[in-house]
Order: C-alpha cells, then structure tokens, then sequence
C-alpha cells in the first residue's frame, strides 16, 4: 500500500497571549498541527458506505487508509495540506492498515 501523503494530528498548547494589569502573563489554549502520519484517501459517499460497509452514515466525504495509529480515534481532527478533516467513524483495523470513514470540516 502506497501512502505518500502526509497529514498532522493536533496538539494543544498554551500560549502567552498577553499580560493582565498586575503584569501577571495571559495563556490561551492554541491547537496547532504537530504529529505527522503517512495516509492516502479517496472521494467516498455515504450511498457507498451503506452498500460496501452497512454503514448508514450522513457525515462522510472520504475514505482514508493509514498505517495502524492508536492516536486515531473518533472525532479527531487532523489537517492534511490547508483542508481540516475528522474522524466520523471508528476506524476499521486490519492487519497492516486502517480504512476510516473522514469528513472534511474546513468549510463548516
């Protein structure tokens, strides 16, 4: 399986935004692309995830496969070049790889 495409999980972090008016530093919690992983999808439907999966599921627009990653679970959002995606279903494990069911959030 060839998995050319590189996207990133995220990672929160505090950042020093400012200070109050004792001088006291101001943090906000700022998420941040971090932890990179190989992955390959392809254009998916929920009419085909009903018929290949039975899987009756509105939120999806691709199927991605990756290599086995235990930081991939439901709900997790990752970015892939400047698009934002998340996980709608858990994924599917095989041996060698996952197969996930992903929608892409970056215009909601």
């Amino acid at each position: 399986m060839k998995l050319d495409k590189t996207a990133y999980l995220f990672k929160t972090e505090e950042v020093e935004v400012g200070r109050d008016f004792l001088g006291r530093p101001i943090y906000e919690a700022v998420t941040v692309p971090a932890y990179p992983f190989n992955m390959e999808y392809e254009p998916y439907s929920s009419e085909r995830a009903k018929a290949d999966m039975a899987i009756n599921m509105v939120e999806v627009n691709y199927l991605m496969y990756t290599y086995p990653n235990k930081r991939l679970t439901l709900y997790t959002s990752f970015m892939y070049k400047d698009k934002t995606f998340k996980i709608t279903y858990p994924p599917i494990e095989y041996d060698n790889h996952y197969e996930i069911l992903i929608q892409d959030t970056s215009n909601l």
